[in-house]
Order: structure tokens, then sequence, then C-alpha cells
């Protein structure tokens, strides 16, 4: 999976936690064992972070609760790549039954919060399967995922009966598509 890639060193794994909770602080201890990584590695990364001006911290009593420093351009772009990171295995489940996935919305920006769901487009002819594959991801991940699911022929006609919808879908960002066969689908 491409997240063992992303998330491979202390930081990122720190950062991958904060972007998933971003409004939540965290106690160094706290943090160590969530992402499984030993109280010293873990103290030092948190320093290094706090001292780039990615993490604040404050005492409480002999320990420190850090939070993530908002707004930050880096981090929005690291939101939008751990989202993807979490949502990559069910792309994968998509793609024998899809033709194109888009993820669109707050996700897509960066700008999403703890209360946000995760806006997916897609374009298939097996609305059932996408949807118990979905339904299925949803249980296990925890993660609310409102799929809009369109027919080709929908899709074709989106920018005509739908132009706002699909001048949105315009600014996601494409996650899989089907390579064009010699019919044009």
């Amino acid at each position: 999976m491409l997240k063992d890639i992303f998330t491979k060193t202390t930081e990122q794994k720190i950062l991958s936690l904060f972007v998933a909770n971003p409004n939540k602080s965290f106690y160094g201890r706290e943090i160590s064992k969530k992402i499984k990584i030993s109280l010293g590695a873990t103290s030092n990364a948190l320093r290094f972070l706090e001292k780039k001006g990615i993490l604040t911290s404050e005492r409480k009593g002999k320990t420190s609760l850090y939070t993530l420093k908002l707004p930050n351009p880096y981090i929005e772009h690291f939101k939008i790549l751990n989202s993807l990171l979490v949502i990559e295995p069910l792309v994968e489940r998509l793609k024998s039954i899809s033709r194109r996935i888009l993820l669109y919305g707050s996700y897509a920006a960066g700008t999403f919060t703890s209360e946000s769901d995760l806006d997916l487009f897609i374009v298939s002819e097996r609305r059932d399967e996408v949807l118990d594959k979905i339904g299925e991801f949803n249980r296990k991940q925890n993660i609310d995922i409102r799929p809009v699911i369109k027919k080709q022929t929908e899709w074709m006609q989106l920018e005509k009966t739908e132009p706002e919808f699909f001048n949105e879908l315009n600014r996601g960002i494409t996650l899989w598509e089907k390579p064009i066969d010699e019919t044009g689908f």
C-alpha cells in the first residue's frame, strides 16, 4: 500500500494522526502509543515539528499537550495526501467496476474537518456493487463516504444538465480513470 511509503518517518506518522484529528490535542505519550513508536523517538519528532512551526505545545504539569498549528498551506496539502492514502484501498476495489473515480469537496481542497463527509464521484454501470464496496469500507474505516454514482451516459451529459456540479468535479482530484478504448468508452 502507498501509505507505507508516504508515512514512513515518525514525523509523517505524527502528522497523519493530527490531520486525521485536526481539532484535537494530544500528549506525547498518547501520540507514541497511537503511532506505535517509542516515546524517545516520538519526543524528538515532536520537538522538531514544534521548532518548524507545525505544532504548538502547552505545558500541563510535567508533560506537554501538542496541537496542530493552523492554518498552514503545507498541512492542507498533507491533509489531501493523507486522505488519498486512506481511501486508496477502496479505490483499488472499485477499479474493476468503475470507469472513473473523483474526489471532490472539502477533502479534495484540504479544508475538511472531523465533521466532514468524504465526497466521491464514481462513473459506473454497477451502482449496487459500488455501494456495497463503499458500505463495507465505511464500516471498517469509520469514514463517512458520500458517493454520487452516475452511468457513463449520465457523466457525458453532466456538463449540460448540472454545470455547477460539473465545475465542482473539475476542481476535484481524479483518483482513477479507465483508459478509453477504440469505441470511445
